[in-house]
This record gives C-alpha cells, structure tokens and sequence, in this order.
C-alpha cells in the first residue's frame, strides 16, 4: 500500500511533463499525493473498517470514495486512467529495486503518478521493502489522516516498510 502511494506521489509531477529517462529527481518540489493515493488509502479505510459491511458490498466502496472525495477535493480527480491503460505498461521483474521500478515506470511517460503508483504497490511487495530515504520523504508529503490510515493498515497485516 505505502508503495503504491510513494509511487504516486514521485510520479505526481511528471504526469503532465514526462521524463524519457531514469535520472531524475524523485521528491522535486510540487510533488505531492494525488486522487490514486486518496482512492487507494480509501480501500485500505474500507478494508481496516470491513466490519460494517462485506467486503464485497459495492456500495459501501462507493461510500468511501465519495467520503474521502469530499476530503480530498482537489487532488486531481479525473479521466486520466485511460492514457495509463494505452501505455506500454511497466515489468517490475525488469527492474533491479523499488527505486529503479519507479524510475522505469515514470519513464514511459503518459500518466506518471497512476503508473508510477501500480509500479510502486507491485515493487514494494515484489522486493519487500522500500529504501527508508524513500519513505522518509515520501511519509512526509501526506497529512496526518492518511499517514494514519497508512499506518493502521500497515500494522494490521504486518507489512514490511
């Protein structure tokens, strides 16, 4: 989960203004955390929360989002899953580490953050960590109420950093 969302968050801003190479900067200035990471943390909510419903309620999945839409207003919400599903996709297992997959990922360009952040939830449970650098900076781009929810979730099903 948390790689799924550092994933997002590096690829953020190279959405609109690809980059056809693996050097580059992971944490520029404007990244941030986009509609992937607030749908995502949202699933993990409904699934930390599952009590109140089956899992497989549509509805209450719909409810969620709806809910942590309205938190989350302005994080970029729109059709941009299309441009991602037209990609050349991304193989982790060509990758060499969480960082290179994200760095490969972003490299094809089109909807980076969305790329990225499918890269970074198969990378993180690919390779079983993420670099603490990585975390470190990523952690620090979210509010407190999805590093919450991150970290409930995280704890929960015992998932490595």
């Amino acid at each position: 989960m948390i790689g799924a969302v550092f994933g997002d968050i590096i690829g953020s801003i190279y959405e609109w203004h690809n980059v056809k190479t693996e050097e580059f900067d992971l944490f520029p200035i404007g990244s941030k955390f986009t509609d992937d990471t607030v749908l995502s943390v949202a699933v993990a909510n409904k699934i930390l929360n599952q009590n109140y419903a089956t899992i497989n309620n549509k509805a209450v999945y719909a409810m969620w989002y709806k809910q942590y839409y309205k938190r989350y207003p302005n994080a970029g919400f729109g059709e941009m899953f299309s441009s991602w599903a037209n990609s050349d996709g991304i193989q982790v297992q060509e990758s060499e580490s969480y960082e290179d997959a994200i760095r490969k990922a972003i490299s094809i360009g089109g909807d980076s953050d969305t790329i990225a952040c499918i890269a970074g939830g198969i990378a993180q449970a690919y390779y079983g960590s993420i670099p603490q650098e990585i975390y470190d900076r990523g952690i620090a781009k979210l509010d407190v109420g999805l590093r919450m929810t991150l970290k409930e979730f995280e704890e929960k099903y015992n998932i490595k950093r």
